[in-house]
């Protein structure tokens, strides 16, 4: 091999190891920002994703990170946008359209919103796996159709037992049913998985409501509002917990 060939293989091998090292850098900055999303820890999901947020315009997985931290900063033209770039950036994978319909609810824009959710559930039907049935059935839960998204999270809870979030939106759906003993079930085990599960307290809180058990919905709410204070849905939550003090 002549030294101008071994220069060049060289510097071929610096590039492939650092696009490589890059790469690894944002899925860790990445998986960070998504784990402090789920508390609603939304400053820290910030901070985590700060040094490769620049890398927005061309890696999808970044760009809906940045898009769902956007969202709970609620700066909804923006998150948006960033959704919309992940999802052409990564057509085959639903997540996008799912975080971009629930956008669009916070904007109170219903039509937008089910638009994406159609489209959600399309990718995820072309998908396969855990994560085909998983986003199958938070698109259908969204969508208003609970039993067919109760059938396809149990499917991924088969795919992918113990899942926390699965755990979660089914205690969700069958909220959405009426059916609250069974629903505070799921939430009892997303909980037991996690127990940084912002959203699961609220839902749960709302289930001991309507099961009569007004400490347990005291309780839930408030460790809700500990967990995700700058949540939307947190001054329902603190109207509840004031109202049942009095």
């Amino acid at each position: 091999m002549s030294h101008r060939t071994a220069v060049i293989v060289t510097a071929a091998a610096l590039l492939v190891a650092g696009a490589v090292a890059a790469q690894t850098d944002s899925a860790a900055a990445v998986a960070k920002a998504n784990g402090k999303l789920l508390t609603y820890s939304t400053k820290e999901a910030r901070e985590a994703l700060a040094p490769v947020t620049n890398k927005a315009s061309s890696d999808a997985q970044v760009a809906l990170a940045l898009g769902r931290v956007l969202e709970q900063e609620k700066k909804y033209p923006e998150a948006i946008a960033s959704l919309q770039k992940a999802a052409s950036l990564a057509p085959a994978d639903p997540a996008p359209q799912v975080f971009l319909g629930e956008t669009y609810l916070r904007q109170k824009k219903q039509k937008e919103a089910d638009a994406a959710f159609r489209k959600g559930l399309e990718v995820a039907k072309a998908a396969s796996g855990f994560e085909s049935a998983y986003w199958q059935g938070v698109a259908q839960l969204r969508l208003k159709q609970y039993d067919a998204a109760v059938t396809s999270l149990k499917q991924a809870l088969e795919a992918k037992p113990g899942s926390a979030e699965t755990l979660h939106q089914l205690g969700v759906a069958t909220s959405f049913q009426q059916k609250w003993e069974e629903a505070a079930g799921w939430f009892d085990q997303a909980l037991a998985k996690d127990a940084t599960l912002a959203y699961a307290y609220y839902y749960r809180g709302l289930a001991q409501d309507k099961r009569g058990k007004k400490d347990l919905a005291v309780a839930d709410l408030n460790r809700f509002l500990m967990v995700a204070p700058g949540a939307p849905e947190a001054a329902l939550a603190k109207a509840y917990v004031a109202a049942a003090s009095r």
